[in-house]
């Protein structure tokens, strides 16, 4: 299956400065499949140009091969501005056991992200600490402590919440309840994951059953709020706009953001505050203040993420010395078809020899400070 937009010759804007020498391309495909690595096969093939990475076992593994060697396929890490989401296991508060904040930051100190990191991710990710990472930085530094893998901290959470071990089971019960839950995922390459977060949770008493259903099932359950754990990922905006996600009325909205059912008065108030506010630096200091309130909630266990763009893509496209936008992810807005790379493509593939190698560390900023770039007349 495939989507195809094409380019507007009556554009009202084409020929402005602003917009001079981008959208080239005079029709772009979007092909969809099953699975990534479907569609990784495919890439390497010929069939698809362009082809973004989120997931290191294809940026580590994946590019050994004969076209990424003679650099038939360009392989860069572009560092640039664009706005970073964020991803967890999303716990849903409205529901037992996860009704209680100190059985979810137990849950919080239960996941040795810096192990998976290590073992599973060659050290390619960063560990969040913010649900708005890109608001933070050198003049803003972010206070939200990192939750670290800590089982005695985990321990004294559930003691304190009143979960005691049932000296037949090892189970933590509290009246006559266990501690149990289910882990709603739509995909198989999440076990890995959850096998590491199992054997922590089986080592203070707490059982989990995985769930694992197709993209469909997954959604609706979503949908409806039927699950009490699951794997969310979450992308972000250049200007932050919380209220769907953390407002309350939007908690019990079906098929809404507000997907952990999170209710915070001082939140609530913080959001209307912010949406009449015009000072963007104002509107980020709220933002700021709010993420410090929801951290400390611990709706999700926060996972990782990657301040870069990993793109792979056929030596076949022209693009600037930047290669994307400051804000973009994969965009190909300012590319272009190069002919003659598409002639030394073919050439070095009937020959099978080397092209010139480009860069593959690419830093937005490093890059447009150096630049000379004449002003737009």
């Amino acid at each position: 299956r495939y989507a195809v937009l094409e380019r507007r010759a009556d554009w009202w804007r084409r020929d402005w400065p602003s917009t001079r020498n981008t959208g080239n391309f005079e029709r772009l495909r979007y092909r969809f499949y099953a699975s990534r690595d479907n569609a990784f096969e495919a890439f390497k093939k010929g069939e698809i140009d362009v082809f973004a990475i989120y997931t290191s076992r294809l940026w580590m593994e994946g590019t050994d091969k004969t076209p990424f060697h003679r650099n038939w396929i360009v392989k860069q890490n572009v560092v640039n501005c664009k706005p970073v989401g964020f991803q967890g296991f999303a716990m849903n508060m409205r529901r037992f056991p996860f009704d209680d904040l100190r059985v979810r930051k137990a849950m919080a100190h239960l996941l040795d992200r810096h192990t998976l990191n290590r073992t599973l991710m060659y050290n390619q990710y960063f560990m969040h600490r913010s649900y708005y990472e890109d608001l933070y930085g050198p003049e803003n530094p972010c206070p939200n402590p990192e939750v670290k893998f800590d089982i005695a901290a985990a321990q004294r959470l559930l003691t304190e919440a009143g979960w005691r071990a049932n000296p037949d089971t090892g189970l933590l019960e509290k009246n006559g309840k266990a501690l149990a839950f289910t882990f709603l995922t739509r995909s198989p390459s999440s076990t890995k994951y959850l096998q590491v977060f199992d054997k922590a949770l089986k080592d203070v008493g707490i059982q989990m059953t995985i769930d694992q259903k197709d993209w469909s099932a997954w959604g609706k359950d979503m949908d409806e709020f039927n699950y009490e754990m699951t794997w969310a990922a979450w992308g972000a905006g250049l200007f932050k706009d919380p209220e769907s996600m953390w407002h309350s009325k939007e908690a019990t909205r079906q098929s809404g953001y507000n997907i952990t059912g999170f209710k915070n008065a001082q939140v609530d108030a913080l959001i209307e505050k912010q949406k009449t506010e015009f000072d963007v630096e104002k509107r980020h200091a709220m933002c700021r203040e709010i993420d410090q309130l929801i951290c400390e909630q611990s709706p999700y266990i926060m996972l990782w993420n990657t301040k870069s763009v990993r793109l792979l893509y056929w030596n076949k496209f022209g693009t600037p010395p930047t290669v994307l936008g400051k804000y973009d992810s994969e965009n190909v807005g300012y590319w272009w078809y190069d002919e003659e790379n598409v002639a030394d493509l073919a050439e070095a593939q009937a020959k099978d020899e080397a092209l010139p190698k480009r860069r593959f560390e690419v830093n937005y900023n490093e890059l447009f400070r150096d630049l000379r770039i004449p002003p737009i007349k």
